[in-house]
């Protein structure tokens, strides 16, 4: 979605959950954004807003066993 969420976006994400993870870029455009996002959403879902790690800027520079840690998932056989 890059720095912006449309109305249409929105409503798209809002009709299959209420439950949402932001996780947009670590620089000020993503930190300026995932504050607008959350402030629009917050009254229709539960907002999760993933921390970053300090010496990654961007979501796409993490690879899967660190963004399994950051989001928390779980196995069937680690549960």
């Amino acid at each position: 979605m890059d720095w912006s969420m449309s109305e249409h976006q929105e409503q798209l994400i809002l009709s299959v959950t209420d439950k949402i993870v932001l996780f947009l870029d670590n620089d000020e455009t993503g930190r300026e954004a995932t504050k607008k996002i959350h402030k629009r959403l917050i009254h229709y879902a539960f907002i999760k807003v993933i921390p970053y790690l300090p010496d990654k800027t961007q979501p796409e520079h993490l690879n899967k066993e660190e963004l399994k840690q950051i989001l928390g998932y779980k196995t069937a056989v680690e549960e």
